[in-house]
């Protein structure tokens, strides 16, 4: 069965300036990178028992474009906590008699009693971090906000002689990336719950950076998902072989069918 090509050119590219572009080497071979990504498929523990390998695609080697935004949250909270605090009271030696004498009432207890303190709770807090924004909006594959990509090993993007078949092109402007890497700088840097808070973030820098990806599709329609046939999909990470994103069907069905299928036996 086909599948539809996964990288297309974009209604608006974007102008990229040679000497602003930049790649991350492909350090994990063809054999090796093809292998880990099929596995990620047909080796996955809840993968659909009826999935006929046969349906599993080729695997591309391609290359994403990342923006790379680092930056820093600086915030400040405050916000008031109550505690209970149980405070132990011992009787009284003089009125039980003294030291060394029989209490008149032997059954007299240490008294227990409860306060409430409410204090106020918070202060400064300083966050930074790199993070990475997908460059090319409606594209099915993305790697996340955290995917690492160490500045000491970036070349530029004309050393790296992308494939230009292979090459997905941005069409996401440097300003809507640094946007969406302040809101995830700011949610990382706003407190859970506070009566005050302010959050101001910074953006140092951002690069336009081409991540090798090795990509495996499969189209299924069986017992585990619900309506027609999807296109399912898992990408392994060129420079490290690890899979950086997927798409299966719910590990939970596939569970069921096995189980089911498991009783069909008996």
């Amino acid at each position: 069965m086909s599948l539809p090509p996964l990288v297309t050119p974009p209604a608006r590219p974007l102008a990229l300036e040679p000497a602003e572009t930049f790649a991350l080497p492909r350090t994990v071979g063809q054999m090796v990178g093809e292998g880990r990504a099929r596995d990620a498929v047909l080796d996955r523990a809840l993968r659909p028992a009826d999935l006929d390998p046969s349906a599993v695609g080729p695997v591309e080697a391609i290359w994403i474009p990342l923006w790379r935004v680092k930056g820093s949250a600086d915030s400040f909270s405050l916000d008031l906590v109550t505690t209970l605090e149980t405070i132990r009271r011992a009787p009284d030696a003089i009125a039980l008699g003294g030291p060394g004498r029989r209490p008149p009432d032997s059954r007299r207890r240490t008294e227990r009693t409860t306060r409430r303190t409410t204090r106020p709770v918070g202060g400064f807090s300083h966050h930074d971090g790199t993070l990475s924004v997908l460059a090319r909006r409606a594209f099915p594959i993305d790697p996340g906000l955290t995917l690492a990509m160490p500045e000491a090993d970036l070349v530029l993007a004309a050393e790296a002689k992308l494939d230009p078949v292979a090459t997905v092109l941005p069409d996401l402007p440097r300003e809507d990336a640094t946007e969406a890497a302040e809101l995830a700088l700011r949610r990382r840097g706003e407190p859970s719950s506070a009566l005050i808070a302010h959050v101001r973030t910074h953006v140092s820098d951002a690069r336009l950076v081409f991540y090798p990806l090795y990509v495996v599709r499969y189209r299924y329609g069986g017992e585990a998902v619900d309506g027609g046939p999807s296109i399912f999909f898992a990408a392994v990470s060129g420079t490290t072989g690890k899979v950086v994103a997927s798409h299966h069907p719910s590990a939970f069905s596939s569970a069921l069918g096995r189980i089911g299928r498991w009783f069909d036996r008996r």
